[in-house]
């Protein structure tokens, strides 16, 4: 229990910080090239597949499942 409790409080102490680096990897960049004025425009992959190990299964996925959900994707997660 000891163990499974410490796991929890880690992944939701991680939470923030997935939703500062998503808000900041979805904006939209405008540069110049030369004369041309170029927008690199952020779109999502789509389907993201995870197959997560048996040892430490909330952290392991949800360091990726969290990251492509706030970022537009969905997720198929396949747990051991």
């Amino acid at each position: 229990i000891k163990y499974a409790r410490a796991e929890v409080a880690a992944v939701a102490s991680r939470t923030p910080f997935f939703i500062d680096q998503a808000r900041d990897a979805c904006r939209d960049d405008v540069g110049r090239e030369g004369e041309l004025e170029v927008t690199v425009q952020w779109r999502p992959l789509g389907v993201v597949g995870v197959i997560s190990p048996w040892n430490y299964p909330l952290s392991t996925p949800n360091n990726l499942v969290a990251s492509a959900l706030l970022t537009g994707n969905t997720v198929v997660l396949k747990p051991s």
